[in-house]
């Protein structure tokens, strides 16, 4: 039983699934380290805060349980698409005018449920517990301005 195994096993499935990963100590940190990259169109983003609780029994260690935040968000921009004549249309799957059941229905429904996949699957391949998992969805997170959906989440 290590501390803070679990960024671990966040970090190696986000490097195989080609999302990236931020651990962190403050989502001030996560902001600082977000700004530091340069993202693509549909970029996944994972950031995870985790405090370690180590639960004794007749002072031997039984049991770590961490509680913290995971946030899963995707990098949404314009682009110029060419057609056949040679003019460009700008698509895009976020706007400045997207009322909130628009982001909603174009990126923060694929994000839970992504989220909600990643979770279950990291629990199931290391046999975890998931004890709880309060899901919010967070507009606009971070300088990047991008959409998110992060969890306050105790696993053991």
């Amino acid at each position: 039983m290590q501390s803070f195994d679990v960024l671990e096993k966040l970090r190696t499935y986000c490097v195989n699934e080609g999302i990236i990963f931020i651990p962190s100590i403050s989502e001030s940190y996560v902001n600082s380290v977000i700004d530091w990259n340069e993202y693509e169109n549909n970029d996944l983003i994972m950031f995870a805060l985790f405090n370690a609780v180590h639960v004794f029994d007749n002072s031997k260690l039984v049991e770590i349980a961490y509680t913290g935040v995971i946030g899963l968000g995707r990098k949404c921009e314009s682009e110029l698409i060419e057609d056949e004549d040679g003019e460009y249309t700008v698509e895009t799957e976020s706007n400045l005018d997207e009322t909130p059941e628009q982001k909603y229905d174009r990126r923060l429904k694929y994000l839970a449920n992504k989220l909600t996949e990643i979770l279950s699957t990291i629990a199931c391949e290391n046999q975890y517990e998931i004890r709880n998992c309060n899901m919010r969805l967070e507009i606009n997170k971070f300088d990047l301005n991008a959409d998110f959906v992060a969890c306050d989440i105790t696993i053991a």
